[in-house]
Parts: C-alpha cells; sequence; structure tokens
C-alpha cells in the first residue's frame, strides 16, 4: 500500500532545531532537547526507556535531532511497539476476560478440575451420571486397573443407597493422563472422566456435547474438558483467558502494522488465534460444528477452520479467516462477553471509537407519573440516550447474550415471525417456557404487559425498531461505519483518543481547529493509524510536554 504521509525523519527534520531547551522553557517551542525527546517517544511507542547505544547515538552525532528522529522511525518496526499497541488498544476496548468479568469461561461441554491432597481431576457435572450421586472417584494407592469387556474402568466400590440414582452408588479410582495443557507430563484423572470412546453406548458421537453418555469422558488427552480454577489449581484457565481477551488486541496490531485501513479492525473477518485460544474454539465452545448447533436452538460462532495449533504454543499466533457476519473486533469472543447486552456493546462503541458516550440528562431520570411506557426510547429521560441506543444495539442482535457466547443461526431464529414455543410462554408453566425463550424472545415472565401484548414471542432484538432500522439486525456491526459521516466520526474520535494519551491531557477549544485538520490527514491518508501517530509525535504539542 503507498503511504501518502512523510516520514518521521522528514517531519523532525522540517520542524525541529538543533540544540537543549532550558529548564523553564515555555510550551509551544521550536527546540527540544533531543535526549528529553528520544525518551519520551521511546516510553510512548515501546514502554520503555531507550537503551545505552540510542543514546550514545543522539550524543555522538553531528545532528542530533535527525537522528533522534531515525531511531524513532526504528522503534515502529519492533515487538515492544507491537505490544504497546496492544495494550493501547487494551485500554480502550476494556479487554479482559478475567474470573471477575467471567466466572467460568462458558462451554456445554464438560469441565474438569482438580480435587483432593492428591490433585485428582475430574468431571464435577458427569459425578451423578458416571456414580450415582455427586460422589469422586476413590482415591487410591495405585491407578486403577480393571476394566470390562468393552474396555470400560469397572468399579472398585458399590454401595446401596436411597439417594443415589437407581439406588446405587459406584466408585472407580483415577488413572495416569497426559493432559493436553502439558505434554509430557502426567496428571491424575478419575477413570470414568478419562474414558477416550469416540462413541457412546446410544451410538452418538462424544464429541457431541449433548450426549449424556456413561462411555462418554474427557477424550484422548483430555481434549473435550476445559478446566476449571479452584483453590487447588487456582489459575487453571489463565491461559485460555489471557489468549481469547488478547485476539481482538491482534488485530489491532495487524490492521496498523500492516498499513492496512483503521477502520479494517471493526470490519475484516480476519483474526488471529494461539494454541489456547484455538483450543477453546474448536473443542470447548460447541458451537462451531452445523450439526451440534441444530440440536439445541440453532447458535454458531461461524469461525470457520481453526488453525491446528498446539495447545501450548501461546506465543503462536496464527492468522485464519472467519466467516458470515463477524466484524473486527466487535464480533470477538472477548468484546461480547466483556459486554454482554446488546445496549453495553453499543455503548462501549460509541465511547470508545466516536468519542460520544450516552449519559444521563444532568439532574438525574425525572420521576415518572403513572406507569411508564415499556418502551424506554418514549420515556422521560431515557429517550434522549435510547433514542440513539436501540438502533445501535440492534447491530449484535444476531450474537448471544448474558455470558454465553455464539451467533443465532439465520436459518432457525428469525427476526419477523414470533417462535411458536416461546408464545407458549403465556402460559406462565416451565414446562413451555425453555432458558432459551427467556434469554432472548419476549414472554410473560420477562417483559411488560404492553411490550408482551405487541412483541409475544419475537426475538428482544427486534422489539420497537422501525423497518429500517431492523435491517441493523442482519448486515451486523460492521454498519456502524459504513457511511462517510461514521467514518469521519471514527476517524476524528482516533485522533482525540491518541492525542489525549500521548499529550496526556483532553483536548480544548483551542484544539477544535488542530483536530479537524489531524482528522482531515488521517482521512485522506487511507486511515493510516501509523501515519497520524508519526505527525502527533512531530507536533509541537508533543514536543512542549514537561
Amino acid at each position: 500500500m503507498q503511504r501518502t504521509f512523510i516520514t518521521a525523519a522528514a517531519l523532525f527534520a522540517a520542524v525541529l532545531t538543533a540544540g537543549t531547551a532550558r529548564a523553564d522553557e515555555c510550551a509551544p517551542t521550536s527546540s527540544v532537547d533531543p535526549l528529553r525527546l528520544l525518551r519520551q517517544s521511546s516510553l510512548d511507542l515501546r514502554g520503555e526507556v531507550p537503551s545505552f547505544d540510542e543514546y550514545e547515538r543522539v550524543r555522538a552525532s553531528d545532528d542530533p535531532q535527525t537522528e533522534v528522529s531515525l531511531i524513532i522511525e526504528e522503534m515502529f518496526d519492533g515487538d515492544a511497539y507491537r505490544r504497546t499497541l496492544r495494550e493501547y488498544h487494551a485500554g480502550l476496548l476494556w479487554s479482559t476476560v478475567n474470573e471477575d468479568i467471567l466466572p467460568r469461561l462458558p462451554s456445554p461441554q464438560a469441565h474438569i478440575s482438580a480435587f483432593g491432597s492428591s490433585l485428582i481431576w475430574r468431571a464435577a457435572g458427569k459425578r451423578r451420571e458416571y456414580r450415582g450421586d455427586n460422589i469422586d472417584c476413590l482415591d487410591q494407592e495405585q491407578p486403577a486397573d480393571a476394566y470390562d469387556g468393552t474396555g470400560r474402568p469397572t468399579a472398585l466400590e458399590t454401595y446401596d443407597d436411597p439417594a443415589c440414582r437407581g439406588g446405587t452408588c459406584q466408585r472407580e479410582g483415577w488413572v495416569w493422563v497426559e493432559p493436553y495443557w502439558a505434554p509430557e507430563t502426567q496428571v491424575r484423572v478419575c477413570a470414568w472422566d478419562a474414558q477416550e470412546f469416540e462413541v457412546g453406548e446410544t451410538g452418538e458421537s462424544c464429541d457431541d456435547y449433548t450426549v449424556n453418555d456413561n462411555r462418554c469422558g474427557c477424550g484422548p488427552n483430555l481434549i473435550r474438558c476445559g478446566r476449571i480454577s479452584n483453590s487447588l489449581v487456582p489459575d487453571a484457565d489463565e491461559d485460555a483467558r489471557e489468549a481469547l481477551a488478547e485476539e481482538p488486541l491482534r488485530i489491532f496490531e495487524w490492521v496498523i502494522t500492516q498499513d492496512r485501513s483503521y477502520l479494517e479492525a471493526f470490519t475484516t473477518q480476519t483474526s488471529f488465534l494461539n494454541g489456547p485460544s484455538a483450543h477453546y474454539y474448536e473443542w470447548l465452545t460447541g458451537v462451531n460444528d452445523e450439526e451440534r448447533g441444530n440440536s439445541i436452538v440453532g447458535y454458531d460462532s461461524a469461525y470457520g477452520d481453526i488453525p491446528d495449533i498446539g495447545y501450548p504454543e501461546q506465543d503462536s499466533w496464527v492468522q485464519f479467516e472467519r466467516e458470515g457476519s463477524h466484524a473486527g473486533v466487535l464480533t470477538t469472543f472477548a468484546y461480547l462477553i466483556r459486554f454482554a447486552s446488546n445496549r453495553a456493546r453499543a455503548n462501549r462503541f460509541y465511547t470508545a471509537f466516536y468519542c460520544d458516550p450516552f449519559v444521563p440528562p444532568e439532574g438525574g431520570i425525572p420521576a415518572e407519573a403513572g406507569d411508564p411506557p415499556a418502551n424506554l426510547r418514549e420515556r422521560d429521560g431515557c429517550d434522549g440516550c435510547h433514542e440513539v441506543l436501540e438502533p445501535a444495539a440492534a447491530h449484535w442482535g444476531r450474537w448471544r447474550t448474558g455470558g454465553t457466547y455464539g451467533l443465532l443461526r439465520e436459518d432457525l431464529v428469525s427476526f419477523e415471525t414470533p417462535r411458536e414455543e416461546c408464545v407458549a410462554c403465556a402460559e406462565g408453566t416451565e414446562e413451555t417456557c425453555s432458558a432459551f425463550c427467556q434469554s432472548y424472545y419476549i414472554t410473560a415472565d420477562n417483559a411488560h404487559p404492553d411490550e408482551f401484548a405487541e412483541f409475544a414471542g419475537m426475538p428482544q432484538a427486534a422489539i420497537w425498531l422501525s423497518d429500517a432500522e431492523k435491517d441493523a439486525l442482519e448486515v451486523g456491526p460492521s454498519a456502524l461505519l459504513d457511511e462517510p459521516s461514521e467514518q469521519r466520526r471514527i476517524a476524528q474520535c482516533t485522533v482525540r483518543n491518541l492525542a489525549t494519551h500521548l499529550y496526556g491531557r483532553e483536548l480544548e477549544a483551542d484544539d477544535l481547529a488542530w483536530l479537524e485538520e489531524q482528522t482531515d490527514a488521517l482521512q485522506s491518508s487511507n486511515y493510516s493509524f501509523n501515519g497520524l501517530l508519526r505527525r502527533l509525535i512531530a507536533d509541537p504539542r508533543y514536543r512542549s510536554i514537561d
């Protein structure tokens, strides 16, 4: 791609003059201490101070200002710069998938955790199915070695108990297993949880998370089961959490270092996975297989062909292409989980990338006289935000909410017609009202009476939208920047965010003309973030920072 901006070396040579600034110099100034500029730029671009050799290069140079500009240009190619880009955008996205945000990584597959002084791993959710009650396997001194004619471990202890399923409880021992997360090591695993059969007693695949079968265990190397942290192993899934949180940041890094349009970060289907995140999507989400998606009211992740990366390869990030309506960072796991409702997703986008947060009116929300209208766009004090927020949130209408992950499939979820089973929720009985209906459709239990009367059995994401606004449900969040005015908003906000970050202050009224000039330059450079960063570092506002 042809760059339309001039190099940092040319910028600095044009605007900087040799000499050392006095300690009491007043901003702005055309002269700056080159060593101070080198240190300041290195901290901002690499998050670290310059090296001894870089300082010596400047001191030994006949033209220290130009030498500094050359070193700054070199900073744009290093790993430290790429790390800084990720950290900067983590601050904009609030990208985190820690246990405070998400106590457990969502997965319909089995989870395993350690118990006892011997650290034996077991799938707590399968205990009643395997052993008849919520009891663990026996902690024997030696691994279990008794198997029936089919190769299934046999019970070492059987006893009658009315509390057990079928009136009988059974317990087996443990076996050694080399887990997927730590090859060439072994851990103790309850023998029934460690089963490797491909199909269950009914002939159904054990890879299918809907199968609750005594022969279906965690599979070879425990590949089908995700780990749960507890007091015995507090950081069991930390590597997967960190990888999922980093995925959108890798998209930003790729867009910027490849000098692509910054807008692509919000529209591209390109993404990046390492070992832990690839394993999570392939084995633990249960939403990337069409057949399995059909079996639970239909959703998938549209992640396409997951790269084959060994779980321990945490530093190997592989580029691949997603499918369907994915839209850059805005449909990554980390973004959708961090902001669990469609309104929250729209709010973060408007705040971070339009610089237009939704805030309540001064004095707060006024008290309602009588019953408030069900439509938030008609409530006093709420209408100002929700008139914009509701149609904006609709851009995520096909994505699951509430701490779960997946895409509601078009062939199974319609925004045009009511879902009969969800209309049946009007009866108010648990037998006719599924968790899926309660989460995504208008039912008597989760809606205002006026809302239910008009939209019974319709998807919640579609209510109160005009016909034109409903288009957002299908086109997805990429439509938030398909108009020139929207692209201008993102460009201006990008300048404002980066300037605030570099200059350590909010822009003021005197900066507005400058802001427009920088926005024009960003757009004319095909939204080159690198070009913007070079210009802001060369600007007198940056050189006048104490």
